[in-house]
């Protein structure tokens, strides 16, 4: 990574992954807090909504394959959070959308 994300990207990031989601398509993701990589893992986003605050997107979680994973999108910090899990101390991290499908 040579450039921060920004807040702007991880919002336009939010609203791609529910447009993708709409036409069935299952994005591929990779959870990141650079540049300290407390967390580098990827997970597959296979169902998202609307809500008040934003978004909440339910994920395949290859660590814990037995339950989706919920990962949520807050509007007002254009901010990603995850839960606490076996691996993640739970809170706020960034997200890049690394495959959609074989063209884009």
């Amino acid at each position: 990574m040579i450039l921060p994300i920004t807040r702007a990207h991880q919002t336009r990031t939010a609203a791609q992954l529910i447009a993708a989601l709409k036409q069935n398509i299952a994005p591929l993701i990779h959870l990141v807090n650079f540049p300290s990589l407390s967390i580098n893992h990827g997970m597959v986003v296979f169902d998202g909504v609307e809500t008040g605050r934003g978004f909440e997107f339910q994920a395949y979680d290859p660590n814990d394959p037995k339950q989706p994973t919920q990962l949520m999108f807050d509007r007002a910090s254009q901010t990603f959070f995850l839960p606490a899990n076996l691996y993640w101390v739970g809170g706020s991290l960034n997200i890049i959308e690394i495959y959609r499908r074989w063209f884009l």
